[in-house]
């Protein structure tokens, strides 16, 4: 009897573990093929990757050409390159490096960790991709026929996220940030997708430059 009621308990633990197991996946399947944007940290890494050798190969060719390099710096007054780059400094930077602080002493993470795949994207997401979120929500809302302001505003934001990381980034790195402030503001303002998928894909696309800050911590300089 005991051997016939314990062979009925291991049937349905197992049925029970099974179909956890299937709903489980199925739930991770599901999310991945409804958010497709979670996964775009690929994209952003080739299309960055991508922006950043066009950037240096187009400077480099119309130096050669005119005499003079063409790059992002080449459109943008120094004054307003300048006024991104303290706040980038003296408000993202405080922000960030404050809330990894206190997250450090919570989690038993390096602290630039931290900053880079946690802190950083999210504050960088809400301060850029958020009024952008909210500013195509309210067009398709309010003024559907202006939907061709969508991409100028995500040019403008982009930009922005350009000059936060410095006023004068050179053609590559301005490239590189240019294109993937592209990336992520396309996730934002994508009906299907918006701000999470933004942020997830904004942290992957940080992992190696936290794995670059971390090694040159803890490894000395090469002499």
């Amino acid at each position: 009897m005991s051997s016939f009621f314990g062979n009925i308990y291991e049937n349905v633990a197992s049925n029970y573990v099974a179909t956890a197991l299937s709903n489980g996946l199925s739930s991770i399947t599901s999310a991945v093929v409804d958010n497709f944007g979670t996964v775009a940290f690929f994209g952003i890494g080739i299309i960055s990757g991508l922006g950043r050798i066009s950037g240096q190969a187009v400077s480099k060719f119309t130096g050669k050409l005119t005499g003079t390099y063409v790059q992002l710096n080449s459109f943008v007054p120094f004054f307003v390159r300048k006024k991104l780059q303290i706040f980038g400094e003296q408000r993202l930077g405080n922000t960030n490096e404050k809330w990894a602080q206190l997250v450090s002493r919570v989690l038993p993470i390096h602290k630039e960790s931290i900053r880079l795949t946690i802190i950083a994207p999210i504050v960088e997401e809400f301060v850029f991709r958020l009024p952008l979120l909210v500013c195509s929500r309210a067009i398709d809302y309010f003024v559907p026929g202006l939907a061709l302001v969508k991409p100028i505003l995500a040019v403008l934001s982009s930009i922005g996220f350009v000059y936060v990381h410095g006023d004068n980034p050179g053609p590559g790195r301005a490239a590189d940030l240019f294109t993937g402030g592209l990336v992520l503001s396309y996730l934002a303002i994508h009906p299907e997708w918006g701000l999470s998928p933004a942020i997830i894909s904004h942290m992957f696309h940080n992992i190696p430059y936290a794995l670059r800050q971390i090694g040159q911590t803890q490894l000395p300089s090469p002499v």
